[in-house]
């Protein structure tokens, strides 16, 4: 196993006490003593949220890259293969021997040595057929997170408590209050557009790598974060007859029914005649997040607005959480849903307001690939 200081490789013997015998600096996870994963695993999942140190991002996106690079014990298809071979060789040959005495009855004492020999074959094949078995059940694709929350919150208090808060990690810090003057300041500017979340920390991730600076945007969450000057933002977007309305959500539920709330509900642009263009996470992006969903609420939305139907029965049994995505992805593809509509008519049809759906995650290639040569709902919110 390599040191993340020195980068040495040891043997289990020379490091018992914990440490490396070369730098003398401390592991934080030993694969021989049961933990699932290794230090050089943690760093290259931290590197690989973090864009190399260039993106900020939190824990809940560690917390998927981990399970995107971590894999369960799987056996090589090198042994399925013999065992496939030995299955078959020994149960034929049981048969070829039993056919070899159909006159009589199978022999079933130790004396008679073809009843030795067909026993033996007969149960060598069963051995290894369940065997084998085993080994295809552990190949099969898991669709849901290979390792849980709590696991994975266990892993990461150990690792601080070596090697401290890695650099970048967003921590939200108390809001404080809007001072007076500065609310009546804000009011007299606006925004071209507005990016409107179903969670707050998807407005964390994008306020912390300055999204809202370099795009002229807002971003607020659907259930009014950030607090403070939330109210005073939503005066100036709605005082803005040629704003940009974008959504940006989880596959769930609520997520895919985020963008009809924004054109219904009056506390939002309801009446207003907006269009709003849907740029989250649908069922179809499902594909490359293979072993990093969770499990759905086990109802089916039955014809809400903004759902298809094809999508509902998806929804009744899996999750997709935005935070599956690296952060740098996110904030790249956001930022081409954005350019794609900048001349774009902000206005609807009609004074009802629509909705158009072009998933910026369409094109695929946002997940990563697995592996990190390293060995080896909670929704995002519930994170510390």
């Amino acid at each position: 196993m390599k040191c993340i200081r020195c980068n040495k490789d040891s043997n289990y013997k020379d490091r018992t006490n914990g440490t490396c015998p070369n730098c003398k600096g401390a592991f934080v996870f030993e694969p021989k003593n049961g933990d699932p994963i290794t230090d050089m695993l943690f760093l290259n999942a931290i590197n690989g949220v973090s864009g190399d140190g260039r993106i900020r991002w939190g824990v809940e996106h560690l917390y998927y890259e981990i399970n995107r690079r971590w894999k369960r014990s799987r056996m090589p298809m090198g042994c399925i293969f013999i065992l496939l071979v030995a299955t078959a060789g020994l149960l034929g040959a049981a048969a070829i021997n039993a056919a070899a005495v159909p006159n009589k009855p199978l022999p079933t004492t130790k004396k008679d040595p073809a009843a030795t020999k067909t026993v033996s074959f007969a149960l060598g094949g069963a051995v290894a057929l369940m065997i084998l078995t085993v080994g295809l059940v552990s190949r099969i694709p898991r669709p849901l997170v290979r390792m849980d929350l709590a696991t994975f919150n266990r892993l990461w208090d150990r690792w601080r408590q070596v090697n401290g808060t890695p650099k970048g990690l967003i921590e939200r810090m108390p809001e404080p209050e809007m001072p007076k003057d500065l609310e009546a300041d804000i009011g007299d500017y606006s925004f071209d557009r507005a990016v409107i979340c179903d969670r707050a920390r998807t407005v964390d991730l994008l306020v912390a790598n300055n999204f809202h600076f370099e795009n002229n945007c807002a971003i607020l969450s659907i259930e009014g974060y950030p607090k403070g000057p939330f109210k005073v933002i939503m005066a100036m977007l709605k005082r803005n007859p040629k704003l940009q309305i974008f959504v940006l959500h989880d596959a769930t539920i609520p997520g895919c029914r985020l963008a009809q709330r924004l054109i219904t509900e009056p506390e939002w642009f309801g009446g207003c005649g907006l269009r709003v263009i849907d740029l989250g996470l649908r069922p179809r992006h499902a594909g490359p997040f293979h072993g990093l969903l969770l499990e759905g609420p086990s109802i089916r939305p039955n014809d809400e607005i903004g759902i298809e139907q094809a999508e509902a029965e998806w929804l009744s049994k899996y999750k997709l959480e935005l935070a599956a995505a690296r952060p740098e992805q996110v904030l790249k593809r956001l930022f081409a849903g954005l350019m794609a509509h900048a001349a774009d008519d902000p206005r609807a049809a009609d004074s009802s307001g629509s909705v158009t759906t072009c998933g910026a995650f369409d094109a695929g290639g946002y997940g990563g690939a697995d592996g990190d040569g390293g060995g080896g709902e909670g929704g995002a919110d519930a994170f510390g």
